[in-house]
């Protein structure tokens, strides 16, 4: 089995997708949450196997609505991360997928 450190590189750009992909949720969540009460936004990795392939699970999830969000990447040790800047209106890339599932609890 290969080294996390290429996950572990790209779990930020990961989750940095999943807050843009989801701002106007978590802006949304933060305006109808009562006034003294906070808004709880929570991150997982998980790390496995699918079908012999390294794959990494990062999920986003946060009240009051409950969403949760999720994206999964495999990863070998020997991928290159190379940096990327996405433009306004710029089609996901295979480098950053999509989140694969949002669902409303």
């Amino acid at each position: 089995m290969g080294k996390l450190k290429t996950a572990l590189d790209l779990i930020p750009e990961k989750i940095g997708g999943l807050i843009s992909d989801h701002r106007e949720d978590l802006e949304n969540a933060w305006l109808k949450r009562e006034d003294d009460e906070a808004l709880d936004v929570g991150f997982k990795v998980k790390f496995g196997l699918d079908k012999g392939n390294q794959v990494c699970t990062v999920t986003m999830s946060f009240t009051p609505e409950k969403v949760s969000a999720s994206c999964r990447f495999a990863w070998d040790e020997k991928q290159t991360v190379f940096p990327f800047k996405k433009k306004p209106g710029d089609a996901e890339t295979s480098e950053a997928p999509k989140p694969d599932k949002k669902k409303t609890k």
